[in-house]
């Protein structure tokens, strides 16, 4: 926090403002939300474990062994509708990390490991859930899919080359299931923990740093503030409750079997979470939207380096401008993308 507050005076921020107020506040939230994101994060690898005893990644049986679970398994339906659920709670988490320690002005700082963490895995959500959406093989689930790697292709940097990875060649196909299935149970997955250790070690080196300078002994408690302790319990403690009512009141459920011979509807929705490309591609031709995206992302990317290499207080605000500015963005051409 001291080295934060020196930071913040260099470059003529009002520390008293920063400990003390909004931007104080707003950095507590991301911590909260933080935590959150890795606690869904264990839940949703246990659920996925849990019915990854049963999923078969075969064409011919992925469509069956989901209605095995569903409909066979003990409580395979309350797993599957909690996996299910979870997984949005998990990516408002981690957007509502990324929008608060965006405006605290914490991605200055030391902890910039954490800005580029979130996105990490805000990038690695949308992979979870573009390659969970194919593996019930359903007629929905398939050409939804497919509308998804569309919107990738046309409308985001490097998305053509991103489309067929995923898809192992040039069309979704069943081939294309394994590949599905082994990017989200293990590339995914291994990637995610291998940056949390990272972060978790930067994080107690840190620790160890700050507590060496004051000569004091190392605290390597996770939550070392018991008021925050109990407030995160809230809030997991909501979170659960909320998935748990989902689960059971608006339980989810298989379609279609996928046959691979049917013709595409014209009409196919993307996944929700791609609406964002759908609304860009709306108003914008493909080459623009990709040069909007790549912006967007340089911005974010560059953020910490400039902001914290400059005394000037204004390149701060304009990177946190430039942030609201983004999200809004976002908002706005996922609403155009839901209207369309």
């Amino acid at each position: 926090m001291k080295e934060s507050m020196v930071e913040n005076e260099a470059a003529g921020v009002n520390t008293k403002k920063i400990k003390y107020g909004i931007s104080c506040r707003l950095e507590i939230v991301s911590q909260y939300f933080g935590s959150l994101f890795a606690f869904l994060f264990i839940i949703q690898a246990v659920t996925g474990i849990l019915l990854g005893l049963y999923y078969k990644s075969y064409p011919q049986l992925a469509f069956e062994s989901v209605l095995h679970i569903n409909g066979q398994v003990a409580m395979g339906w309350f797993v599957k509708s909690f996996h299910f659920y979870t997984s949005y709670f998990v990516a408002a988490s981690i957007v509502i990390f990324l929008i608060s320690f965006l405006f605290s002005g914490a991605f200055r700082g030391e902890r910039k490991i954490l800005w580029y963490s979130g996105w990490i895995f805000l990038i690695a959500t949308l992979g979870f859930l573009i390659t969970a959406q194919l593996l019930a093989w359903d007629e929905l689930s398939f050409y939804s899919t497919v509308r998804s790697l569309e919107l990738v292709s046309l409308g985001i940097p490097f998305g053509k080359e991103i489309s067929f990875f995923l898809m192992g060649g040039e069309k979704l196909s069943g081939v294309s299931l394994a590949r599905f299935h082994a990017i989200h149970v293990s590339l995914l997955p291994v990637t995610c923990l291998l940056v949390i250790i990272l972060v978790c070690l930067r994080l107690s080196r840190e620790n160890k740093s700050e507590a060496e300078d004051h000569k004091v002994a190392v605290d390597y408690r996770f939550f070392k503030d018991s008021n925050f302790t109990r407030k995160f319990i809230l809030l997991a403690g909501i979170s659960i409750s909320a998935i748990t009512i989902l689960s059971t009141s608006i339980p989810w459920s298989p379609g279609i079997r996928m046959d691979e011979m049917l013709s595409q509807p014209q009409i196919s929705a993307p996944g929700w979470f791609l609406y964002f490309a759908a609304g860009a591609l709306k108003i914008f031709s493909p080459f623009v939207s990709k040069l909007i995206f790549a912006t967007a992302i340089a911005s974010m990317i560059a953020a910490p380096f400039i902001s914290s290499r400059s005394k000037n207080p204004g390149i701060t605000r304009m990177f946190i401008a430039a942030g609201l500015a983004i999200f809004l963005a976002i908002l706005i051409f996922s609403l155009i993308g839901v209207i369309q």
